[in-house]
C-alpha cells in the first residue's frame, strides 16, 4: 500500500515484483496459505490434484500447490520469483541457526519495473564503448590452426574473453522495497 498510495488511482492494475532465495518463495507460500486458512477459504481438489504415472498403482495421484502471486485490495498484486544470488552460501555465509539455510535465502526485495506512469522505473545501462573482447590463443585460435602467428601457450585450444561495463538505473527509489529478517 505504502508504494501506490496517492500515486495511482485504486483499481489500475499494478503488479510488485518480488525476489527471494528459495527459503523466502516457501515463506510466502505458507503465509498466503495460513491466510487462506484464517479466512475460511476452501480450495478445489480439482486444480490440485492430478494423476501421475507410476509403477505402483495405475490410478497414481499428486497433490500439493505453492502460492506465487497474492492479489490484494485495488487490484495490486504481489508476484514472487526466485533470486539464486539469495542461496548462494559462498557470498552469504551467515547461516540461520534455526532453519540451516543462508540468512539472505529469506530476504525479499520487491521492485516495480513500471513505475508510476507506465514508463520503465528501473533499467540497464550500458557505458558508451565499454564493450571489449579477445582471446588468449593456443595452437588454436577462433580462425582455425595458428599457423606462425603469437601463441598464448601451447595447447591446443583458445579461450575468448569478453566484459562490458553495466549497471542498473532506478528512477524512483521509494517504488521498491525490501523484507529482511530480524537477527536476534
Amino acid at each position: 500500500m505504502d508504494i501506490f498510495y496517492s500515486r495511482t488511482s485504486p483499481g489500475k492494475r499494478k503488479v510488485i515484483s518480488g525476489y527471494s532465495g528459495e527459503y523466502g518463495l516457501l515463506e510466502f507460500s505458507r503465509v498466503v496459505q495460513e491466510w487462506v486458512t484464517k479466512k475460511g477459504l476452501t480450495l478445489n481438489v480439482e486444480n490440485f490434484i492430478d494423476g501421475v504415472s507410476s509403477t505402483y498403482h495405475s490410478n497414481a495421484l499428486q497433490a500439493g500447490f505453492q502460492f506465487t502471486r497474492y492479489n490484494m485490495g485495488n487490484n495490486i498484486s504481489i508476484e514472487m520469483h526466485h533470486n539464486p544470488l539469495y542461496d548462494d552460501p559462498s557470498i552469504h555465509w551467515e547461516i540461520d541457526e534455526i532453519t540451516g539455510y543462508p540468512l539472505e535465502s529469506m530476504r525479499i526485495t520487491f521492485l516495480d519495473f513500471l513505475g508510476e506512469k507506465g514508463s520503465s522505473n528501473i533499467k540497464l545501462m550500458k557505458k558508451k564503448d565499454s564493450f571489449a573482447f579477445g582471446y588468449h590463443e593456443g595452437m588454436f585460435g577462433p580462425l582455425g590452426p595458428n599457423k606462425g602467428g603469437n601463441m598464448s601457450h601451447t595447447g591446443s585450444s583458445y579461450s575468448m574473453h569478453a566484459e562490458e561495463v553495466c549497471g542498473v538505473t532506478i528512477k524512483d527509489i521509494t517504488l521498491c522495497g525490501e523484507m529482511i529478517l530480524t537477527r536476534g
